[in-house]
């Protein structure tokens, strides 16, 4: 099970920020939120919902796994996240959109 470190998130996050060269002003503007909220996050003071990790994805162009300082596998290559982040971003969005749909659609095993 992974643990979910508040402080390591927020620094990783913040990290992502910076080397985006947006401030945090920016960002709480594009991600509909108030500087004090993120910065709260970026600090580790507090966590962050779907919806602003969705937001967040968006803006930073990463996934939630590199927002989150996850790492897949020892061998970067065979991450599914990474392999996604190589192709161009419509190519990328409509993959999403198909897996989304098949996993939302995916019928539940065992059920009569």
């Amino acid at each position: 099970m992974l643990n979910y470190d508040k402080i390591i998130i927020g620094d990783n996050m913040r990290a992502i920020r910076e080397k985006s060269n947006m401030t945090l002003e920016a960002i709480c503007q594009k991600a509909e939120v108030t500087e004090q909220h993120l910065k709260r996050i970026e600090l580790g003071g507090r966590g962050m919902s779907i919806d602003l990790l969705f937001k967040l994805m968006t803006i930073y162009d990463v996934d939630a796994n590199t927002l989150h300082n996850i790492k897949i596998s020892d061998n970067e290559n065979d991450s599914i996240d990474r392999m996604l982040m190589n192709i161009p971003r419509q190519d990328r969005d409509y993959l999403k959109t198909i897996f989304i749909d098949m996993i939302t659609n995916l019928p539940v095993r065992g059920a009569a």
